[in-house]
């Protein structure tokens, strides 16, 4: 068997318990273990090519992953930073699920922030399974099936930007 490789991440920055997708080889099931510098993440293993996992507290700063598994180890060049985009956010665009039977919205944009953006559709605040993604997307659910979006406003930190259709 072969040590484990990462190949990509969902994002770069984020803050502690933003959720990260890493994209990569080897990854064993029950097995796997990452680090962001010295501190463990908890995981989720999707498959062998892919694990999801949050930065865990007490992280801070830049630093990359390191994957163990059986097999052996392998430490990420691509650079991960603790923190937030310091720019408003922006909304370039929305879409229902594919599925007409699911009521799950999708938002793209950018400067979004993990646990600390609000998202509002046509003056309601989603509070169902709203989830920051990345800094730029997230997705929200809509109280409804039947609703129909006219505006989506997202507020974080630094601001807030609307999209209408």
């Amino acid at each position: 068997m072969n040590a484990p490789t990462i190949e990509s991440l969902s994002t770069t920055i984020g803050p502690v318990g933003q959720w990260v997708y890493l994209a990569g080889n080897n990854f064993i099931e029950n097995e796997t273990k990452v680090f962001f510098g010295s501190i463990e993440c908890p995981i989720a293993f999707y498959a062998a090519v892919s694990i999801g996992l949050s930065i865990p507290e007490g992280s801070s700063g830049e630093n990359v992953f390191k994957v163990v598994t059986p097999n052996g180890e392998f430490i990420s060049d691509i650079v991960f930073t603790v923190g937030v985009p310091s720019a408003p956010p922006t909304v370039t665009s929305f879409v229902n699920h594919s599925n007409p039977l699911e009521n799950c919205v999708y938002v793209a944009g950018t400067n979004f922030v993990c646990e600390q953006t609000v998202i509002s559709y046509n003056g309601k605040t989603a509070t169902a399974n709203a989830y920051v993604y990345s800094p730029e997307s997230c997705g929200f659910a809509k109280e409804n099936i039947e609703d129909v979006i006219t505006s989506i406003t997202l507020t974080t930190p630094n601001g807030a930007a609307t999209f209408s259709s």
